[in-house]
């Protein structure tokens, strides 16, 4: 077992005190609903989180936001998801598998030699963030930290989870890095009828302060 697994597995041990209390599924949606609020201060959580359960909260917040710091680039929060259970909408998670991210992340945008040249990310889909997040990492192995600064990501989901979460995982990357991006757009919206979901996020500059509690 790898050790990002290995931490993984910890966190979901973590909320088992959640699971006869609101239910596994339940729970997560609460807690990233707050992490993603306590990160942006925008769009406050549609319901609080039970005071029993806040501590729960804030030690899985600690675990999660620790394997980000140590595995920069890693669908921590995809991992996550898939370990625990979690549904998004109506079918199982499954987080990007990371040779499919490289390659997918190596298809996507428009790399430049010049650094005054604004690069453009546009995922559909993009779930957790697991494909934006080797995108970046792929521009500052080949290209250098300053290469992002000229950059724009526009991530889009159905789902405000996988939205929200998305977020949470490209501003801690951002800033564990202490890389920064033009702008970062994630818009929930069906990417097929266009129909908006209610929520958007338009970040600049970025990297915002870094939080990791939630609860």
């Amino acid at each position: 077992m790898s050790q990002v697994h290995s931490e993984i597995c910890k966190a979901v041990q973590v909320i088992e005190a959640a699971r006869y209390r609101m239910g596994v599924a339940e729970f997560v949606y609460t807690f990233i609903d707050h992490w993603a609020y306590q990160q942006t201060g925008l769009y406050p959580p549609s319901s609080k989180m039970p005071k029993e359960l806040e501590p729960t909260a804030i030690e899985l917040s600690h675990i999660l936001s620790a394997a980000m710091r140590n595995y920069p680039g890693i669908d921590v929060l995809g991992m996550f998801f898939s370990e625990c259970g979690y549904y998004k909408q109506g079918q199982n998670f499954f987080p990007t598998p990371p040779e499919l991210g490289r390659l997918l992340a190596a298809l996507v945008g428009s790399p430049s030699d010049h650094h005054n040249q604004e690069l453009s990310f546009y995922e559909p889909c993009s779930g957790t963030g697991a494909i934006a997040m080797k995108w970046i990492m792929e521009k500052i192995h080949n290209n250098g930290k300053e290469t992002l600064e000229q950059s724009v990501l526009v991530l889009e989901d159905v789902d405000r989870t996988m939205c929200k979460a998305a977020l949470i995982q490209i501003i801690n990357l951002l800033s564990n890095l202490e890389v920064k991006v033009k702008r970062l757009s994630i818009n929930a919206v069906d990417v097929l009828s266009r129909a908006p979901k209610g929520l958007v996020y338009i970040l600049e500059p970025q990297p915002l302060t870094y939080l990791d509690k939630a609860g």
